[in-house]
């Protein structure tokens, strides 16, 4: 994998990014020191910003699209699915090359959340403040694409999961040595760039997949169940997990998917519909996690991230909703041990997954859909917003005193997630919207 030549002032920008200010809202910054020994490395460190995703169990490489990716070169490119479809590994490709570009020693790797305008301004700002870009005031966006225009080599910038390519124009190097990789579900960001598409497993990727996960030394049986799934990623994820977690045959998991009512739980929404098998798969998997929760606290982390952000919860927010009682409804409080159990199962039934430094807890937006559109069938949804709600008003207030800290920023940027999400349920309550307009003077801050 090349890598490229290293300006000779690398050394000392590293270090200047080291004396930056890192504390702000919604940053995440971190050094790994690598080994540089037997490698042609010019730099001791690598600057990480935003929550790049950790490997998942059994992932598979997919090492063509990974040769791909650095065939394109310095520049932009858009990592979109060809067919239009959630969950056929887009963001965990990505993901993939961002970690190989951290082993590589490369002086930045930025993950920045390009959902939507607030959280895509947020996560530049972090990159420039990161770089000690932000001081001379200006459009922290625009700054970052200039640096990287002028001194992008072994730089990466990572837009994840791009909902409007409009919003990210004005914020791609025209030129430089960096990389910029798109991730998006939207064909039109496939202008943006190089596009390099993503399809769903190919059959025998799927029963690689399948055959490493599950243990089980059943190919036809494997074959049907892929095909079932359409081979889609995130669906045979969360198969896997049940199948390994509870020793079903494929012939057993297969019937228990098929014979699921998804539609007493689920209402099909207009736009994007869930790719078939998808809900039923994570209904499965919720179940079977739950079925070994006495405590209650898998189903209270779940709901708790579905009505949050879907760039991902910080561990030590969890924590406090343990502490408060709230992930178990109000009865046990949890320790962070306890918590960290939780997330640990959920982890094992691939229902959620970490940033590399283990410190955000990551699920895919598709799971969370699931999760709120059962809460909502339940007629449980405008009560677990109304929790969360109340917590994190609360959260704010105990962090009063610490405006500047990364843990109130986050608070925050939480807080505006849940004013989305609240704008799901069809009908709502007068709890909720007492709750809501007590969160407004935070957000205003």
């Amino acid at each position: 994998m090349a890598c490229g030549q290293e300006d000779p002032d690398v050394r000392q920008d590293i270090h200047a990014a080291r004396d930056a200010l890192t504390a702000g809202r919604d940053l995440t910054v971190n050094y790994y020191t690598t080994d540089t020994s037997g490698l042609e490395r010019s730099v001791d460190s690598s600057v990480v910003v935003g929550d790049v995703p950790q490997q998942p169990p059994g992932f598979q490489p997919r090492t063509d699209l990974l040769a791909e990716l650095d065939a394109t070169g310095p520049g932009v490119s858009v990592v979109h699915a060809v067919t239009g479809m959630r969950g056929v590994g887009k963001t965990q490709l990505a993901a993939a090359y961002a970690r190989a570009k951290l082993a590589s020693g490369w002086r930045l790797v930025a993950w920045v959340n390009a959902e939507d305008k607030a959280s895509l301004e947020r996560g530049l700002a972090a990159v420039a403040e990161a770089w000690g870009l932000a001081d001379g005031g200006g459009d922290p966006g625009s700054m970052v694409r200039h640096w990287l225009e002028a001194s992008g080599k072994r730089c990466l910038l990572v837009f994840d999961n791009a909902t409007d390519p409009d919003l990210l124009r004005k914020y791609l190097p025209a030129g430089g040595a960096a990389r910029v990789l798109i991730t998006s579900s939207r064909q039109s960001a496939a202008d943006l760039g190089i596009p390099v598409g993503v399809e769903v497993f190919t059959p025998a990727e799927a029963l690689a997949y399948l055959a490493g996960r599950t243990g089980l030394a059943d190919p036809d049986g494997a074959a049907k169940l892929a095909k079932e799934l359409g081979c889609l990623p995130l669906a045979l994820a969360q198969a896997s997990a049940v199948i390994r977690g509870q020793h079903l045959p494929y012939e057993t998991y297969l019937e228990r998917l098929r014979a699921l009512p998804v539609g007493d739980y689920l209402t099909r929404r207009a736009g994007q519909p869930y790719t078939h098998g998808v809900a039923e798969a994570v209904l499965l998997s919720l179940q079977a996690v739950q079925a070994a929760d006495a405590a209650g606290a898998c189903a209270g982390v779940t709901e708790m991230m579905a009505v949050l952000s879907a760039a991902g919860v910080r561990r030590d927010l969890l924590h406090a909703a343990g502490r408060a009682g709230v992930l178990t409804g109000g009865g046990d409080l949890l320790d962070a041990s306890a918590v960290d159990e939780a997330l640990g199962r959920l982890a094992e039934w691939s229902l959620l997954d970490f940033s590399v430094d283990g410190q955000t807890v990551i699920a895919h937006r598709l799971v969370l859909r699931v999760v709120r559109d059962i809460l909502n069938a339940l007629g449980r949804l405008v009560e677990v917003l109304t929790v969360a709600a109340d917590f994190l008003d609360a959260r704010a207030a105990a962090l009063q005193g610490s405006w500047d800290s990364p843990a109130f920023g986050h608070v925050i940027d939480q807080m505006e997630a849940l004013f989305q999400n609240a704008a799901e349920p069809a009908h709502t309550s007068v709890e909720l919207q007492g709750a809501l307009m007590g969160l407004h003077p935070w957000v205003a801050v």
